[in-house]
């Protein structure tokens, strides 16, 4: 970047011995946010890419200074702005010179641009603004164009001319057109041209898009409006319109990439050896992960890549490696063995397109792969084995989708037992229990999900319902997986919260419920000043407990090598700590020795109000807990232990009641007190709010307490009685 020396204090001057100060040290992002402009020291500007900061270009260097530099609204060309008044136009990919324009500041210096449609504007020291008409085919090859290309400088110091006077009738009669149109701003402009060809508005703006070349500059001189809008109805009305498009179109389909989760785009190594060593990670949950290496050497086509497959318990299986034959870039693994697939996204010549493999992590006896027929531009965007298969393996299935819909249902052995043909698949996970969640693409931002049981001959507990995600120029998502009780859960990319699904084995019941905002959790939601950069990668959901990786640095994908995983503790988003972010207002008459000292000791006074318990957490934190497991008794085994597990959640369910109860009293907020009260399910709890509302002398509470405390006694007598 160029050094700006700034020597000018009490006010702002570029002439004389204060010029060197008028240099751009600014960068810029391209309009679609793929590339960076960064300018040099040598009046050059480079262009990055975004995803591996590699070098796209650069422009010839100038022994004038840069001033500023901008991209057309195209995006395709970069214009560069130099302090003699010099303006280049380059390719914005390849940076050859298509036009160069100079304009006259006279004594001034420019020191800003701005392109706007056809016309660049350039801001002088004096406050000028002068006005370069451009004339650019968007379509034009790299080379320079002929020196008889359209190029015009116009000053605002200049006298009027004819053409001014004509842009002045122009403006007239849109301002006159203007005051009688209406604005339909749901309905596409092709459309309402359609609809009705007496729309002035869209008709004048489609005719000011067109080139002033085609049109003749004189043919609103000296007419009046009427006379003019009454020839614009007489064309619109007579011209055959173009055609509009059908409402039941198909919309236009976007391009699916395979997922698997927990897997990343390749990253290049900075340790190794060769900087054509990437890695990526292919498969990530809390059993393990797989990652695959891909080295080149000075053969473009000599690229060798290789899988490893490693364990966070190294005690029930350890780690092994292979060579990679057959450019897999999907992956799904369980305890027992790994399944790998080639999807053929963006390689319709790749003789693999299409092949999945699985084997044991033992050992390759029951190893098999097979060809997965594939029509003209379809691939395979997600593979699935069932998540857990340590008591039932050979009961196991294998769930491959592709980007046209179609489902394919396999043994552990290879046989094909099913196939279906839904939605364009995104993501596909299996359970234990063999149901298998599947996310569709439904059209642009919108996201559906479906769950099939198997064993069940393939009955849909939920088909095409929809999904809370939406796209993101990050990962659209970051985990997905299910929990201890074979629920859903699924971490998305653009909000970074952990959701459940609940109740989803209940027809037209199914709602997901958030359990923790991943961010907030490793960052101390932004209190700690050394943690506010954390975020957070999930790997699973164990018990109570989120089971993820902590990326510092703001990195967005785990690198390498892998950190350990860490247990996180559920937290509903029930409480907002956004007081606790407000600067503390300190006097300037402060030590600095004491402003440390308070920061320090303020910091940890907001970590401690941060982490302390919540009873209203708690409280929605066991009862959702709670109803996950209930609701899954009946496809879990060893009943006498989660029936256990379902009255410990009852009684932190009830001390939480009675901590909001004992917190409402105290605050003399009876009526809170009271609806707190019936939400207690407990004789004993409720006996235990009684004595709470004794002690604080509310006697009508007490009453009212007791009175609930009957009625649940004869609730609960009336069921015996059915019993």
């Amino acid at each position: 970047m160029p050094v700006r020396q700034n020597t000018s204090v009490e006010s702002i001057d570029f002439h004389d011995s204060h010029s060197h100060e008028l240099v751009c040290t600014s960068c810029l992002w391209s309009s679609t946010g793929e590339a960076i402009l960064v300018p040099t020291p040598s009046g050059s500007v480079k262009s990055f890419a975004r995803n591996d900061w590699q070098l796209i270009a650069e422009s010839p260097s100038s022994p004038e200074t840069l001033v500023s530099f901008t991209v057309s609204p195209s995006n395709k060309f970069v214009a560069l702005l130099f302090k003699n008044g010099t303006i280049n136009i380059h390719n914005a990919k390849t940076f050859n010179l298509i036009k160069t324009v100079t304009g006259d500041f006279a004594s001034a210096h420019p020191i800003n641009l701005a392109w706007a449609k056809k016309a660049i504007y350039v801001g002088s020291t004096q406050g000028d603004l002068h006005t370069f008409p451009i004339s650019l085919d968007d379509e034009a090859d790299d080379a320079p164009e002929p020196a008889s290309a359209s190029v015009s400088v116009s000053d605002h110091a200049s006298a009027p001319t004819s053409a001014s006077v004509i842009s002045e009738v122009n403006k007239l009669f849109l301002e006159e057109a203007s005051d009688s149109e209406t604005e339909d701003l749901d309905v596409p402009a092709d459309y309402s041209r359609k609809r009705d060809a007496l729309d002035d508005s869209r008709i004048i703006d489609e005719d000011d898009d067109e080139d002033a070349n085609v049109d003749d500059p004189y043919k609103y001189h000296n007419k009046t409006v009427d006379a003019i809008l009454s020839d614009r109805r007489k064309r619109a009305r007579f011209s055959s319109p173009a055609p509009v498009p059908s409402a039941l179109a198909e919309a236009p389909s976007q391009e699916l990439i395979p997922y698997s989760p927990g897997s990343t785009p390749w990253i290049k190594s900075v340790n190794s050896g060769t900087s054509a060593t990437k890695r990526r990670y292919l498969f990530m949950n809390a059993v393990g992960y797989s990652w695959s290496v891909k080295s080149a050497s000075g053969d473009a086509t000599d690229v060798q890549k290789s899988i490893t497959v490693s364990f966070f318990d190294r005690s029930v299986n350890k780690d092994y490696h292979f060579i990679d034959q057959y450019d897999y870039d999907l992956c799904s693994m369980n305890e027992r063995g790994i399944l790998l697939g080639c999807s053929g996204f963006q390689a319709a010549s790749n003789p693999h397109k299409g092949r999945i493999f699985y084997r044991h992590h033992v050992g390759t006896n029951d190893s098999w792969d097979r060809q997965i027929p594939l029509l003209t531009a379809e691939y395979i965007t997600s593979i699935c084995i069932t998540s857990s298969a340590e008591d039932n393996s050979g009961d196991s299935i294998i769930v491959v989708g592709t980007n046209f819909g179609y489902l394919r249902f396999f043994n552990l052995y290879g046989l094909c037992i099913n196939i279906m043909k839904v939605s364009p698949v995104i993501s596909l996970i299996s359970s234990a229990i063999n149901t298998v969640f599947s996310i569709h693409y439904s059209g642009k931002d919108n996201f559906t999900y479906s769950i099939i049981n198997v064993p069940e001959d393939y009955k849909f507990y939920q088909q095409e319902c929809n999904l809370p995600i939406k796209s993101t120029r990050g990962p659209l998502i970051k985990g997905l997986f299910f929990n201890d009780h074979s629920d859903p859960c699924l971490v998305a990319g653009h909000d970074d919260t952990l959701v459940v699904l609940s109740h989803w084995r209940e027809a037209n019941n199914a709602r997901w419920i958030p359990l923790l905002n991943c961010t907030d959790a490793v960052s101390d939601f932004g209190v700690s000043e050394s943690k506010k950069n954390w975020k957070c990668w999930p790997l699973g959901l164990q018990e109570d407990k989120s089971v993820c990786l902590i990326l510092k640095n703001n990195d967005i994908y785990p690198g390498f090598p892998l950190p350990l995983p860490i247990e996180l503790d559920l937290r509903l988003p029930t409480k907002c700590f956004k007081s606790l972010l407000a600067k503390k207002n300190e006097d300037d008459d402060e030590d600095d020795d004491d402003e440390i000292a308070d920061g320090s000791d303020e910091v940890e006074r907001k970590l401690q109000k941060v982490k302390e318990e919540d009873p209203e957490e708690e409280f929605l934190r066991v009862s959702t807990l709670g109803k996950l497991l209930a609701s899954s008794l009946a496809d879990l085994g060893d009943e006498e232990e989660h029936l256990d597990t379902l009255k410990n959640y009852g009684l932190v369910f009830d001390k939480s009641l009675l901590k909001l109860f004992n917190s409402a009293c105290q605050e003399s907020r009876l009526n809170k007190a009271f609806s707190v009260a019936k939400l207690i399910k407990n004789d004993k709890a409720l006996l235990a709010a009684t004595k709470i509302a004794e002690r604080h002398s509310f006697s009508n509470l007490t009453a009212k307490i007791n009175k609930l405390r009957e009625d649940l006694l004869e609730m609960l007598e009336e069921a015996e009685e059915e019993e």
